[in-house]
């Protein structure tokens, strides 16, 4: 039987990921055997017939983290698992645990130790499986580290590992089917979910992949040969981060970081895997991309909003206030740099006040938005999607407005990949800033960012490599290759047949 290990580098970009990987010499390129060619745009087999690689890959919107990660482990579009932002607004309470409407804060810890799942689990709609739940039904095993997601569905059935606060001990495995290794309660509480003072804790978030794989050696040199997992999860965050502080070119940029800290740490990896590897797919994916800034002060506040909206009567909830309640309030807002979404209750600013639970009316989107567009102050808007109350459902879609010419042709599938995100827990209208001049929400100083759905955040490298995969090629019929097809994928490879996807699998075996 196949193993599965899931290299899962957080804001990768295509284009510097295929150029590291083709260099000879690296831990990469011990399993990952590119061609010197331009991989051409659906895949291509390498001459040694054991690399796979895919070049037009999209994943969802919002080109966050959080929606980003949720659809490579469930094979579902944001609409459908739920989790529709690093910080998002659930007014139905559909989401595991919930009961009623819920505003997900700024996780950073708290993806992990919120509960006994971690917020980011909490998050996707109620009984949602992981491709972890679809091993563990087929009595396979799951090791993740440092990865968000690992189930809600069987909850009771993790085994959440982690050292202690100052990392000197840890709680032991104990041969559940889905093993969790989260990091250290330190490790996490100095790992944002967005911005950072680069100068204080930069090197932090090499540490945090170190760790990760210290953690994994470690876990590893306790097991016995025939507890090793069927899906290994590797989560390498601290690209993404170093991007946002260092930016992607340069001597210091992503390259720098792939070479000099992922690959190495893989490097460790694979020496401890050695004996596994004849038996081993590996795939190598990022869920973003990064677009470099262009201007550090093309940058909006994020009271902007509430505060244009607050002069014409309207409650915005305060995620950063304590006193601020999500009932009490008619309008919250979600951020996602190059993105706004806006959640509008039903008679906003009206004495006759509705409830989260029921659809806004159109009047009341109008005013939102008429409200938003007056005075100028979001002169830097490319688009205003507003959700279509069309049949009384969630699910209908949104219409636009262009407010740019031309503005179309810097995002890749806008309208369709809007439409993938559209229900309860996505916004009523929805903002779409200038990704030329790298407008953005907040006032970080960041040197690369992602969350507008253009080329440079939305096409990300997937690569599948190993002895293993010489006996299988892409589907003759595959196009639209999408972040979503991964788990099907997996299952696939794993000979699991599952067919309760958004995604589809990618491969098949070669006859002969």
């Amino acid at each position: 039987m196949n193993r599965i290990v899931f290299v899962n580098i957080d804001g990768a970009c295509r284009d510097i990921f295929y150029s590291v990987v083709r260099k000879n010499k690296t831990n990469f390129s011990q399993v990952i055997k590119l061609p010197k060619r331009a991989i051409n745009n659906v895949g291509i087999s390498s001459s040694r017939k054991d690399t796979i690689a895919f070049h037009q890959v999209l994943n969802v919107l919002p080109v966050y983290t959080m929606p980003n990660q949720a659809s490579l482990f469930t094979g579902l579009y944001p609409c459908n698992h739920g989790v529709l932002n690093n910080h998002m607004f659930d007014r139905l309470g559909k989401s595991g645990g919930a009961d009623e409407p819920v505003y997900y804060n700024n996780l950073r810890a708290y993806n992990f130790y919120y509960g006994t799942i971690g917020s980011a689990n909490r998050m996707l709609t109620e009984q949602t499986p992981t491709v972890h739940d679809y091993l563990y039904d087929k009595g396979m095993t799951s090791a993740i580290f440092y990865s968000h997601f690992s189930s809600q569905k069987n909850a009771g059935k993790v085994n959440k590992i982690m050292f202690n606060f100052m990392r000197d001990e840890f709680s032991k495995h104990s041969g559940s089917a889905i093993d969790w290794w989260v990091p250290s309660p330190m490790d996490a509480l100095e790992f944002p979910s967005q911005g950072f003072n680069e100068s204080h804790i930069f090197d932090k978030y090499i540490n945090f992949d170190g760790e990760m794989m210290q953690d994994t050696l470690k876990y590893l040199e306790d097991m016995e040969d025939e507890e090793v997992p069927n899906l290994v999860t590797l989560y390498f965050g601290g690209n993404d981060h170093h991007c946002h502080g260092k930016g992607t070119k340069g001597e210091k940029g992503q390259a720098h970081y792939l070479l000099d800290y992922c690959d190495k740490f893989f490097g460790k990896f694979l020496e401890k895997w050695e004996k596994f590897i004849d038996q081993t797919i590996f795939i190598f994916l990022s869920d973003h991309g990064h677009i470099d800034v262009c201007n550090g002060n093309n940058t909006i506040e994020k009271d902007l909003i509430p505060e244009i909206l607050k002069k014409k009567g309207y409650k915005c909830f305060n995620p950063k206030s304590y006193l601020s309640r999500v009932g009490k309030c008619d309008v919250a807002i979600a951020y996602s740099c190059g993105m706004v979404q806006i959640y509008v209750q039903k008679n906003a600013n009206e004495s006759n006040k509705g409830d989260w639970t029921e659809l806004p009316s159109e009047d009341d989107l109008e005013k939102v938005k008429d409200t938003l567009t007056q005075g100028g102050k979001l002169n830097h808007t490319d688009f205003i999607f507003t959700r279509k109350l069309d049949g009384n459902s969630w699910n209908a879609g949104y219409t636009f407005d262009q407010l740019r010419p031309g503005a179309g042709a810097d995002f890749v599938r806008l309208t369709e990949r809007m439409d993938e995100i559209c229900c309860h827990s996505s916004g009523d209208i929805i903002l779409v800033l200038d990704p030329r001049e790298t407008y953005r929400f907040g006032g970080e100083d960041l040197k690369s960012v992602h969350g507008y759905g253009i080329e440079q955040d939305s096409y990300v490298p997937l690569i599948f490599a190993g002895n293993n995969i010489n006996l299988f090629k892409p589907k003759n019929d595959i196009s639209n290759v999408r972040t979503v097809d991964i788990t099907p994928t997996i299952l696939y490879l794993l000979g699991i047949d599952v067919d309760k996807f958004d995604g589809k699998n990618l491969l098949e075996k070669k006859s002969g």
